[in-house]
């Protein structure tokens, strides 16, 4: 725990906010975090840059752009607008509105991320939906995903960028209990129960319980184990 007499800090317009421990960090226009902070809750509206971690006791909400240069750890991880994130992203909850970047790991015990998503490591939720909107306007992107239910979903309404109909989800493994997905391209799905939708293109699907597949999906090996 925290010393609850931390000191809170306010940046209204452009400022910096330095290196240290807080009890409250809160950011209105264009802020800039110079160093590592500890806090106990941290919101921006506006567009926050962080060239250190944060590690945050309570919740980070963002609205506006965020871009952290280190880690950042929350109990609670909300973002309406765009999120880049140059290492690990580590929280219980993680509610994301928009894009998100990830350059490293994801991990979480719960988590919900409508719009355009792009993960290098490692996506680690234990449960996990994905809404592809039609406003990401490019292919979300994750290296490997696992966890105890992944759902990955499309918007209904299709649109048209560039000859692309809907915008798709890839990825190389996707490893969990349950897989309902759509709309997702992966080399592998291992799973128990798989509801493999519209628009999916599986390379190898291994499952030991359930597998339903739809008529406008592509699976092109299907392994029972």
């Amino acid at each position: 725990m925290m010393d609850n007499n931390l000191s809170s800090t306010h940046i209204a317009g452009a400022g910096t906010v330095a290196g240290g421990s807080y009890n409250e960090v809160t950011c209105s226009g264009s802020a800039s975090i110079a160093a590592d902070i500890k806090c106990k809750y941290l919101s921006g509206s506006g567009s926050v840059s962080a060239h250190g971690n944060i590690d945050c006791e309570g919740s980070v909400k963002i609205s506006g752009a965020f871009s952290s240069h280190g880690d950042v750890k929350a109990e609670v991880f909300k973002s309406a607008g765009a999120v880049k994130i140059k290492k690990s992203l580590t929280a219980k909850e993680i509610e994301i509105a928009g894009a998100l970047k990830v350059l490293g790991d994801m991990s979480a015990e719960e988590a919900e991320l409508h719009g355009a998503v792009h993960i290098e490591g490692l996506l680690n939720v234990d449960k996990l939906y994905i809404r592809l909107d039609e406003g990401s306007f490019s292919s979300s992107k994750v290296g490997t995903i696992g966890g105890s239910c992944v759902t990955v979903k499309a918007s209904r309404k299709m649109w048209k960028l560039f000859g692309k109909k809907y915008s798709i989800l890839e990825t190389e493994l996707i490893e969990a209990d349950k897989v309902d997905i759509e709309n997702t391209h992966a080399d592998t799905v291992r799973t128990v129960d798989a509801f493999i939708g519209d628009g999916c293109k599986i390379g190898t699907l291994e499952y030991s319980g359930e597998a339903k597949i739809s008529e406008k999906a592509e699976v092109e090996n299907l392994v029972r184990i």
